[in-house]
């Protein structure tokens, strides 16, 4: 414990990013006795921007890997920390933060939203086996999980057991629950010039993991059926040109292109649409499932998006669907353009949030406290 009886706590990102930015807020700057510092090891690498402000207490590492790790070290000297938080676990820093909590004997947490993936290839296999062990390994190693598949990742490379604990990975849910309780649906709709129309939305990156294809396939279907039924893509990326050839050579009609927005903006998309789909081939998490629900749209994301055991009660909120399925994608999307949710359905936002994960925090750093 350092002055005045207070934990001192670092936490370490990979970029700046809206939902980090929002978990500051909601819960690392909510406790009197805990002082948390905050370090990103990038200011950008996904494209990901945000109008939010950093605390004065977080710092963005600058130039080359030795640059930046110079002045986490010098960071560490500054301070005696208690606990670290490493958000991931996969390049030079975060090892070396880890590899200093492990010497000094400080108690660790690595956060992950990334599922449990077993490389096919027997020396990736190996090396990943023997390097997630080491760092998973011991009674100071915490594993942070996203949720239940993040969760399986430290339980199969033996992280202690009672070391093991789900933080949900989500969003500032009141910045998209108060757009979507201030107006109803054809408010937004009306708006952006959807009125009198059901709207397919994504939003994303335009990337062959996505698979976007398969929604405009999809979508494709749907619409030879159903004039009023529009697609809307929100985003941005290196597979864009290719989406519009083929919405013009199959002679898709009725999709419409947007780069990213910002909030408020984005939540008044997701409220005007009827259903949000997340068709990936691969998805660590996918936050925008858990923006989706907090304006009440169902999704339809596949078996392969890491939030869909946690958050999508099928049926209920929305579906799952077999990755690269068209037509399981095409007959879930004709049922949800025509089943009305209401607000009840989302109640998977009063128990996915960061009050959840204060709760958990909380009750790890006591632990650590305790020992």
């Amino acid at each position: 414990m350092g002055m005045e009886g207070k934990m001192k706590v670092l936490i370490l990102f990979v970029e700046i990013t809206s939902y980090n930015i929002a978990r500051i807020r909601n819960v690392y700057e909510k406790h009197e006795d805990i002082s948390c510092d905050y370090v990103y090891c990038n200011e950008s690498i996904s494209g990901h921007k945000t109008r939010e402000t950093l605390p004065v207490n977080a710092r963005i590492l600058s130039g080359n890997t030795v640059n930046k790790l110079r002045q986490l070290v010098s960071i560490l000297r500054s301070k005696k920390y208690d606990f670290i938080e490493i958000n991931g676990y996969a390049d030079s820093l975060r090892f070396f933060l880890i590899q200093y909590a492990k010497l000094n004997k400080i108690a660790y947490a690595i956060e992950t939203d990334t599922q449990l993936l077993i490389p096919n290839n027997l020396i990736k296999r190996l090396l990943k086996y023997m390097y997630l062990k080491y760092i998973f390994h011991g009674k100071h190693a915490y594993g942070f999980a996203g949720g239940t598949r993040q969760k399986y990742l430290f339980e199969y490379y033996g992280m202690l057991k009672d070391n093991i604990h789900v933080l949900p990975m989500t969003v500032d849910l009141q910045q998209f629950l108060s757009v979507a309780k201030k107006h109803d649906k054809s408010y937004y709709k009306e708006k952006y010039g959807f009125e009198n129309k059901r709207v397919i939305l994504y939003v994303g990156r335009f990337e062959s993991v996505k698979n976007v294809q398969l929604l405009l396939s999809a979508f494709h279907e749907i619409s030879k059926k159903n004039s009023d039924v529009s697609c809307l893509l929100i985003g941005k990326g290196t597979l864009q040109s290719k989406l519009q050839q083929q919405c013009e050579e199959k002679r898709i009609n009725n999709v419409y292109f947007e780069n990213y927005k910002l909030l408020p903006d984005l939540a008044e998309y997701y409220c005007l649409a009827d259903v949000f789909v997340l068709p990936s081939d691969f998805e660590p998490w996918g936050l925008v499932v858990n923006e989706s629900l907090a304006c009440f749209t169902p999704v339809i994301a596949s078996d392969k998006v890491g939030s869909v055991d946690d958050l999508i009660q099928n049926g209920l909120n929305g579906e799952v669907f077999e990755a690269g399925n068209v037509q399981e994608l095409i007959e879930k999307l004709e049922f949800w353009l025509n089943h009305r949710t209401c607000e009840k359905d989302f109640d998977i936002n009063e128990r996915w949030n960061h009050r959840t994960y204060m709760k958990i925090w909380e009750q790890v750093l006591q632990e650590v406290c305790s020992d």
